[in-house]
């Protein structure tokens, strides 16, 4: 090759760097962080004597946890994306996930994570750095009573300085709890909180087992509604 050609070989791949540049930080994949939160969440079940089971569990922006305006739209959008997997547990699980505020002041949800219906949770929260956890929601399990509403150690909780819990019901509603609201709670009522349904009544489909207490040998024997 003449020196002319390498001369403008060269030129060529001064203007390709000048015309195509590095992308501005802004512009890149955000890094990621891992956000630890140790949280006491247990279902107060009519199981007498049921132990708290600790569990360690990783959760991580869901694939289609896309950016919503408040965090109630990212709850019901939880909610709804995990309902089936909801509808088909067994009386002795629930379900755990988290949504996160990011630095842009929008809201994503998790994945959800099976628990046993009697846990305590030490959980790893992916997300980008500047993110925050804003929100706990849980589920409750069907085929025990009184089930529709927040346990008191969920209260506890919350009072303790946990984040704010929502919680779905087996009957189909999907209840709020923060710090007021279980300051107002009066223990022999139970932890009701309030419900974000519209109308203030059950929005989403009601649990196979809703409200039926199961026993014996023939609640040991089915796993799964039918």
């Amino acid at each position: 090759m003449s020196i002319p050609s390498i001369k403008a070989l060269i030129a060529g791949l001064l203007l390709w760097q000048i015309a195509v540049p590095n992308p501005p930080v802004s512009a890149r994949p955000p890094a990621l962080n891992f956000m630890q939160i140790t949280m006491l969440a247990v279902v107060a079940s009519d199981r007498s004597g049921a132990r708290q089971k600790a569990i360690t569990a990783d959760f991580a922006i869901h694939p289609q946890g896309m950016a919503l305006n408040t965090p109630r739209e990212a709850v019901m959008a939880f909610y709804e994306t995990h309902d089936a997997a909801y509808l088909s547990m067994d009386r002795n699980s629930e379900l755990a996930g988290f949504v996160l505020r990011s630095d842009k002041g929008q809201f994503f949800y998790t994945n959800a994570v099976e628990m046993p219906a009697s846990f305590t949770l030490q959980a790893r929260v992916q997300g980008p750095s500047g993110w925050s956890v804003h929100d706990f929601l849980h589920t409750h399990p069907g085929g025990h009573k009184d089930q529709n509403f927040f346990s008191d150690p969920d209260r506890l909780a919350v009072l303790n300085g946990t984040k704010p819990y929502y919680l779905r019901t087996p009957s189909g509603d999907v209840r709020f709890m923060d710090i007021p609201l279980a300051k107002s709670t009066h223990i022999l009522s139970g932890a009701r909180g309030k419900s974000i349904c519209p109308e203030q009544k059950p929005c989403m489909t009601e649990h196979p087992w809703h409200d039926r207490r199961l026993k014996g040998d023939w609640a040991s024997a089915i796993r799964r509604p039918t």
